[in-house]
């Protein structure tokens, strides 16, 4: 596990995190929500696999495992990946909200930086209450195709995020 993580999904079926007793009164760590954030992950990559079992079925489990792993990391945005974790745990904090939008990320350079963790409860947060939370699941299968599943491109979605982030935090 990575030193400075909470916890770390290891597949489908298998996730680890951390529990301490370690408090700090601004950002407390909370060992119930990063196991829920983990078992988002194994959540999300269980949807994907059964989705690309009958795309990408041909009974080599092997080629199969490296198709999968090959559109995964190449196709699913990082930051959805970890956004709808914090989404479903509750991980969100006013403070980091606006310490993390301050440089006005784009999705694509969320994918490499660790300020998802800051402002990524509020993506999911602008989908939920702008789409509806039904409209996950088809993120989740389509690889998150933004102007397929909500009918906007990503530019529009990026500054309707925010927006929204500005009007609420």
């Amino acid at each position: 596990m990575n030193s400075n993580a909470n916890g770390t999904s290891r597949g489908p079926k298998e996730f680890h995190f951390l529990w301490t007793n370690w408090f700090n009164s601004i950002f407390p760590n909370d060992p119930i929500k990063t196991a829920i954030h983990e078992f988002t992950h194994c959540v999300q990559l269980n949807i994907l696999i059964k989705k690309a079992q009958v795309e990408l079925a041909n009974g080599d489990k092997d080629q199969f495992d490296k198709l999968f792993e090959d559109k995964f990391v190449n196709k699913y945005p990082q930051w959805f990946w970890e956004a709808i974790c914090d989404y479903e745990a509750g991980i969100v904090n006013s403070m980091s909200v606006k310490y993390g939008m301050r440089k006005h990320l784009s999705l694509k350079d969320l994918n490499k930086s660790n300020q998802i963790y800051n402002v990524g409860y509020t993506i999911i947060e602008y989908i939920v209450e702008k789409w509806g939370k039904d409209k996950l699941p088809i993120l989740i299968t389509s690889y998150v195709d933004i102007n397929a599943v909500l009918g906007v491109s990503e530019s529009d979605f990026e500054k309707g995020w925010a927006d929204f982030v500005d009007e609420k935090y």
